[in-house]
Order: C-alpha cells, then structure tokens, then sequence
C-alpha cells in the first residue's frame, strides 16, 4: 500500500514488478502507483502465474497506471501465453488470437465437390510448455458448395473455391464488379477470360462514365 513504482526499465517483462508467487493474487492493494514504466511485454507488471489465477484486479480504483509503455503487448498488464480465443465462431471468417498473435485465415479443401458437409475443428498447440487453452472445446463448420459466382478450383489437397479475379484496370470495388468467365471452366481463374462489368449507372470500358437518366 502506499507504494510508487516510477521510471523502471526492463529488457523483456514486467518494467516495474515481474511475479511467479502463486498467492500473489491474494494481496490486498492500496493506493498504488505505476508511473512511466517501460518492458517488452507488460510494462508496469508481468505476471507468469495460471491465468485462471489473476494477479489482482487491474482495474482496482487504487491502482494508477501513467504514462506506461510495452513493445510487445500490454502496457499495463501481461502474463505468459494462458488462452487462445477463437473470436469469431461461424463458417467462413475464424480469427484466433493470443495476445498480438492473429491467424486471420484457415483454408478448408474438400475432396467431394457439390457435397456440403459438417466438420469439426479441434485444436491443439505444439510444444505447449504453458498450458495454453482455448475458449471453446471445437469449432463447428459447415463445408459448402461453391457460390455461384465463384469458380471452382483444385489441386494436390482437393477442391476449393476463389472469387473471379480481373485485370488491374477494373475498378472491382469502386464502379464495377469481376464476373467469372462466360465458358465457367473449372480451375481457370485468368484475368484476361474473366469479365469487367459495369455496376448500374456506370457505363463505358473502364465503367469511368456516369449513366445519367433524362427525365422529361
């Protein structure tokens, strides 16, 4: 209680308070100060204790963090590696994240085409010295068709589908779209066979001109 951690350096964790006391969670805090602290990760305090142990409620009103700073992660507060969230829960957009770690894709291939089915995705870490866990047991996904716009590709690990791609002169996203080739071969997806088109009220090759209607 009573205490001022002020202008404590740290090449790598916890600028001000580094613990591995178990019962440090325990302790009762009052009137305590981190001021200009600087780690790698946590930097004002890093703790290396079970995260379902907290060191102690960092958003305790008798505890001021000022002017505190980490190169890695939390500035305030870090621990060791102790949960990987899978944030987003449903088919087509899974991010995991574990401090500033993020796996922002998961490519899924099929060996069946038009053949939608239910997986499940367990998860494990190599080499998992810390005990990292995740939020959920396993992730459910649902493999789909392909959409219709889509083409459908394949290669050494099955099937899978990609988004019609065209040349660097369409302006997907601006005033046209990318339409897949009229021929709708499987496992071509060329830029130069696919096709630029003109969202509405834009017309002309590179959809640069507006279609105004004339009202009489």
């Amino acid at each position: 209680m009573n205490t001022t951690f002020k202008n404590n350096i740290a090449d790598y964790f916890g600028g001000a308070i580094y613990s591995d006391y178990e019962g440090l969670y325990l302790t009762n805090i009052t009137n305590v100060n981190f001021f200009s602290n600087r780690a790698y990760s946590g930097g004002a305090i890093y703790t290396s204790n079970d995260g379902d142990l907290t060191l102690f409620d960092v958003y305790n009103k008798n505890i001021n963090y000022t002017n505190y700073y980490s190169e890695s992660h939390g500035n305030n507060y870090a621990t060791k590696p102790y949960m990987i969230y899978l944030v987003s829960e449903y088919t087509g957009n899974i991010t995991v994240k574990s401090g500033k770690c993020e796996l922002n894709e998961i490519s899924i291939f099929s060996k069946l085409i038009n053949n939608p089915s239910d997986i499940d995705l367990k998860f494990s870490v190599e080499n998992n010295e810390h005990g990292i866990k995740f939020n959920i047991d396993k992730l459910k996904v649902l493999v789909k068709e392909c959409e219709k716009e889509q083409i459908i590709m394949y290669g050494k690990f099955g099937y899978y589908c990609e988004d019609p791609i065209c040349t660097s002169i369409c302006p997907v996203g601006e005033t046209a779209i990318c339409e897949k080739s009229k021929d709708n071969i499987e496992n071509i997806n060329n830029p130069n066979m696919n096709y630029c088109k003109c969202v509405e009220g834009y017309i002309g090759d590179l959809c640069e001109i507006k279609d105004y209607v004339v009202l009489k």
